[in-house]
């Protein structure tokens, strides 16, 4: 009975996601909307190279920052991302930093792994993570914070990774 249960609700989400996705105006949940969420109508998200379904992901905006999908986006990155329930926070990691992001709070703090050079800042966007629908959306610009170059403009969102050379 649990299984059918948790079957069905699999089914409901994964048909009613996409649907918010090309719709401008408020992100609506399951039963509430997010207040000053928008999603941002026609904005392609490009990372690695790649353009990003917007089923798997819209952009969002709120209070003016624009917000994309953390977990694909680091992902296509190449960074590990690890969710933590206990505390409902992502750890966003690569070969020299980490940073751990919490819903509500726009305070992402990058720690280095490297123990002769301080990687350690603080950064703050003008928004804090957004969970919608399972989905933690981050400021965009979150992503220059691992040194990769985030270019926003209003048709366009575009991440270029740091050059290895």
């Amino acid at each position: 009975m649990k299984k059918s249960i948790i079957l069905a609700m699999v089914v409901a989400a994964l048909a009613c996601g996409p649907a918010w996705a090309y719709d401008e105006g408020p992100v609506m949940g399951p039963y509430s909307a997010i207040p000053g969420l928008t999603a941002v109508q026609q904005c392609q998200l490009t990372v690695a190279g790649k353009v990003m379904d917007p089923a798997e992901g819209a952009v969002l905006q709120e209070n003016n920052v624009v917000m994309i999908p953390l977990r694909k986006v680091a992902e296509q990155l190449g960074y590990t991302v690890t969710w933590d329930p206990d505390d409902q926070s992502v750890r966003v990691e690569m070969n020299i930093a980490y940073i751990i992001v919490k819903p509500g709070e726009d305070w992402y703090e990058r720690i280095g792994t490297i123990k002769k050079v301080n990687l350690n800042h603080i950064f703050q966007y003008g928004a804090g993570p957004v969970n919608v629908n399972g989905t933690m959306y981050v400021p965009a610009q979150l992503f220059e914070a691992f040194y990769n170059s985030v270019s926003i403009t209003p048709q366009a969102v575009t991440i270029t990774p740091a050059s290895t050379d």
